[in-house]
């Protein structure tokens, strides 16, 4: 309990202009998945991502970087799911450490300046089931084992307006 008393010489009542409080946080949560923080910390850096993305990505579940969704199981450690980086203004090749966070199941890499060829490692994501790359200045082929996640219908891709992507499988002319 807090009280305020004004002075015995006081002429005014006593008066607060500011207070600071502090509060524990329990941190008997496990931290995020060390493959997972490797892979987005390195994604972090490689991009120069410019989102609140300090910390522990997962935890406390009440301040989960921006964009990233984890999901979390009792007795594991939290994982991302999904991975939004959309309008981020990142530039260059999609990177490998995409590849790493095994168990995301979205991931949004639109509108940015992505260029380069779809790495054929996001086919490996066992997890993966929408990808969305629209946007971007990709070229080259979509890699035959996102195609055959495309046709047995475990992945949902977009890819539009990126001219220079060739999306029938065949090797570009």
């Amino acid at each position: 309990m807090l009280s305020l008393n004004a002075t015995t010489n006081s002429t005014l009542p006593p008066i607060i202009n500011a207070i600071e409080l502090f509060s524990v946080i329990p941190t008997t949560t496990m931290s995020t998945d060390s493959k997972d923080v490797s892979a987005i910390t390195a994604i972090k850096e490689m991009y120069q991502v410019q989102k609140n993305w300090m910390g522990d990505p997962c935890v406390p579940d009440t301040l989960v970087w921006d964009g990233l969704t984890c999901s979390y199981a009792v007795s594991k450690p939290p994982i991302i799911s999904n991975v939004n980086v959309s309008f981020s203004g990142l530039n260059g090749t999609i990177l490998p450490y995409f590849a790493n966070l095994k168990d995301v199941r979205y991931l949004d890499m639109s509108n940015n300046n992505l260029i380069g060829s779809i790495p054929d490692t996001l086919s490996r994501l066992p997890s993966l089931v929408f990808l969305d790359l629209s946007n971007n200045k990709l070229n080259g082929s979509i890699p035959s084992g996102l195609l055959k996640k495309i046709q047995d219908g475990s992945l949902d891709l977009r890819h539009g307006n990126n001219p220079d992507l060739c999306s029938n499988g065949n090797s570009c002319q």
